[in-house]
């Protein structure tokens, strides 16, 4: 059997930190989520996340004018040149320190990157093959803290640049005879945006104080002058006493301060604050968006959004698939249940009915009624024709449920308490408490019904897995003694294997008609990667705490899907009980 899988979709948070970036049409977005990029197709109303990763979480992203190329640079500072045509990387680079900004000029030739106090401008790559994709061209120096922010002039001719040091400086991209720099300053706070205005050397500054300055400049874009030709002999000096200053960059280099025969030139261009207004709408911290996991697209002149979309606050705890695989139903800890449609990667409703953290959710079998337990104590059961909780389910005694399940008639709704170690059961027609469960002697962590028969598994920390049969009064059938807790259960989808994974990382099968044992899998070492250099303990040592909390069976039976308390899901055929595939992500699976 073949497993061709690949990279889909990302559901969930849609912001973390960095830059937004629009394509020139204003079609798309894109947005780095952790270690990806999301794009937003806002006409379509549709979302793709890009198969491919940085290997930390992304601080800035360039967008190439015409939108075919973009370079995401992570925290380190590690960057990757990415055709978004094609969906793949083309070039690798590392700029050795972390990077605040980065932005293509409006012609696509160059691009300027910031890093501490300095801002360098590199040749774009272009359509031709080329041996190295970052050329550098020349270096800026002239802020005394971090840059915060890039924004380039309509024709390519200057680019400006914001720092911490509540200045912003204006630089020419290419040596004007009537600009060489210029900085202004007049804000309180740190720079967190600036703006020419169109076809204009005008400026628009915006610092973290709420303040809007204007800035008007003296000079159209027209009237900057090239710098003429030096004399050779003096370029030449100019070049050995840069070698003999600086290692590097190796391009040319624009100091904050000229020598004599330039100071005089260098005040042709000239810019005046004009205005100065703090803005009603206060700068958004993305500190905040990002732990709020929001994203927002405003159309300005109708004054609405076009695109919302939140992730959950906290942990994604639970999810489960619609049975057509059109939607996934997501829980989390901040009480939120979410309903997402796999074609468009959008969230397109959400509950916000529980009080506590959401820990289990389910469909039923019809797929248009949607099942949550929390640990505030109830159970609730949406429907997704009207979107509103039709149904509450909850217990004589206020118990915190851990666990949830459906039999396939979509009738009967069980759930499991953490504190009280009872299965309550609900029909879910009158809503009426039909039975508890009681006989475990520590706290539920799974249940699972059997497809085919009347028959309820429940799992607990007691080391037992109990079958419940529902035509005779809900007694117990058999009792499965384990050697260590019970995390989850599963059945096969014919119902005719039970599938058991435990605390010590072990998975057992049973023949749950006979009461016995089938076949085991130690997946204990499956879960974790061999022993680093400067680990402290083994890795056996390690893969003790480590355990799968989640299994489901392949349709035909033949595999089973085990995930948990590691970065790695593993496929295992269930027959010759051996690991087929194992797939690393970057967080752990719940």
């Amino acid at each position: 059997m073949r497993f061709a899988y690949r990279f889909s979709g990302l559901l969930g948070t849609v912001y973390r930190r960095g830059n937004l970036s629009f394509t020139r049409d204003g079609n798309s977005l894109l947005s780095p989520v952790g270690n990806r990029i999301s794009v937003f197709d806002l006409k379509n109303n549709k979302c793709e996340t890009l198969p491919l990763a940085t290997r930390l979480n992304i601080v800035c992203v360039g967008l190439s004018p015409d939108g075919s190329l973009a370079i995401l640079i992570d925290e380190e500072g590690a960057a990757l040149l990415v055709s978004l045509i094609g969906k793949c990387v083309i070039h690798q680079f590392y700029f050795h320190k972390p990077v605040h900004s980065v932005s293509f000029s409006p012609d696509g030739k160059k691009f300027v990157v910031t890093k501490d106090n300095l801002a360098y401008l590199y040749h774009a790559p272009g359509k031709k093959r080329e041996f190295n994709a970052f050329v550098l061209d020349k270096t800026y120096y002239g802020p005394y803290d971090e840059t915060t922010c890039i924004d380039w002039t309509d024709d390519s001719k200057c680019f400006a640049v914001g720092s911490k040091d509540m200045s912003t400086w204006v630089f020419g991209a290419e040596r004007w005879a009537n600009l060489i720099y210029y900085s202004l300053g007049g804000h309180k706070d740190v720079i967190v945006a600036c703006f020419f205005e169109e076809n204009s050397l005008d400026l628009y500054t915006i610092s973290q104080d709420a303040a809007l300055c204007v800035w008007q400049c003296d000079t159209e874009l027209d009237g900057l002058k090239p710098m003429p030709p030096k004399d050779a002999a003096k370029e030449e000096k100019a070049a050995e006493d840069d070698e003999e200053l600086y290692e590097e960059p190796k391009g040319e280099e624009i100091h904050g301060k000229d020598d004599p025969s330039e100071q005089e030139t260098r005040h042709k261009v000239k810019y005046s604050r004009v205005a100065k207004v703090f803005v009603l709408v206060v700068v958004v911290n993305p500190a905040v968006l990002a732990g709020l996991g929001q994203l927002l697209v405003w159309e300005w002149q109708s004054e609405s959004y076009v695109l919302k979309q939140q992730g959950h606050f906290n942990s994604m705890v639970s999810l489960a698939y619609s049975p057509d695989g059109q939607y996934i139903v997501t829980g989390g800890e901040d009480g939120k249940v979410k309903v997402w449609n796999t074609s468009s990667s959008f969230c397109f409703v959400t509950f916000t009915e529980h009080n506590s953290g959401v820990t289990a959710v389910t469909f039923t079998s019809t797929g248009y009624v949607v099942l949550s337990a929390s640990l505030d104590g109830t159970v609730r059961a949406f429907d997704l024709h009207r979107y509103r909780n039709f149904r509450t389910f909850t217990s004589p005694r206020p118990s915190q449920f851990s666990c949830l399940a459906v039999d396939s008639s979509g009738e009967i709704v069980a759930a499991g308490s953490q504190d009280s170690f009872e299965i309550f059961i609900w029909s879910m027609q009158s809503g009426r408490l039909l039975d508890v469960l009681a006989g475990h002697e520590g706290p539920i962590s799974s249940l699972s019904f059997n497809p085919m028969k009347c028959l309820l598994a429940s799992a607990s920390w007691d080391k037992t897995v109990k079958l419940w049969d529902m035509l005779d009064s809900w007694r117990t059938k058999e009792t499965l003694i384990m050697n260590s807790d019970v995390l989850v259960v599963a059945f096969r989808p014919d119902g005719k294997e039970l599938a058991v994974a435990a605390l010590n990382g072990q998975i057992t099968f049973w023949d749950h008609e006979n009461a016995v044992q089938t076949g085991s899998i130690e997946g204990r070492h499956d879960l974790q990667m061999g022993r680093k250099e400067l680990d402290k303990i083994t890795a056996k040592q390690s893969a003790k705490g480590k355990s799968f909390t989640t299994l489901c069976y392949s349709a035909d039976g033949q595999s089973i899907l085990a995930g948990g308390l590691s970065k790695f899901v593993c496929i295992y055929n269930v027959k010759e009980q051996i690991l087929m595939k194992n797939s690393k992500f970057h967080a752990t699976i719940l």
